[in-house]
């Protein structure tokens, strides 16, 4: 039963994104028109398209408790991303202080896809506890950390990210 419906909400996911403009995903599972971004299964992260780049902006803290409302998220996140000519992500914590091990394992998968992708991934207004956490998980050096979002996108964007990258403030190479 859960695998058919995780087919079923990355095909509604990819129909979405198809979508002229900016969508949500519902919890009825419906997609409709907001201006807010769209809305993964169980509300927990917020999506934009910029060209192709998907801003990802988790919504709440990513705790353990919320394991599977992440697993939904992240399923219809990397759906999405095998659905369109999108190739780079910049994950947005700005509404966010922590992050546990079923994120940092999202975050590795979603990697993972990007690379094969031939793109980047960068984080941006990551809080300091969250990068307490990627320094003690050696993973602050996986992928740029940014301090705003417009350097985010920068650094995605431009192919030649290296670890003298003013905007990168961990000095990753990707």
């Amino acid at each position: 039963m859960y695998d058919r419906l995780g087919e079923e909400i990355g095909r509604l996911v990819t129909a979405c994104a198809r979508q002229e403009g900016v969508v949500e995903l519902t919890n009825s599972w419906r997609c409709s028109m907001s201006q807010s971004g769209l809305t993964t299964a169980g509300g927990i992260f917020e999506i934009e398209q910029q060209g192709d780049t998907l801003i990802v902006v988790p919504t709440v803290d990513l705790r353990e408790l919320e394991y599977e409302r992440i697993e939904d998220g992240a399923s219809g996140i990397l759906d999405l991303l095998n659905g369109t000519g999108t190739k780079n992500v910049v994950l947005d914590f700005y509404k966010t202080d922590y992050y546990g091990s079923i994120a940092l394992g999202f975050f590795l998968k979603l990697l993972k896809r990007v690379r094969v992708r031939n793109g980047h991934m960068a984080f941006c207004n990551v809080s300091d506890h969250e990068k307490e956490i990627l320094q003690i998980t050696h993973l602050d050096h996986s992928w740029p950390i940014c301090t705003t979002r417009s350097e985010a996108l920068e650094v995605v964007k431009s192919q030649l990210v290296n670890r003298n990258s003013p905007a990168a403030t961990s000095g990753a190479q990707i």
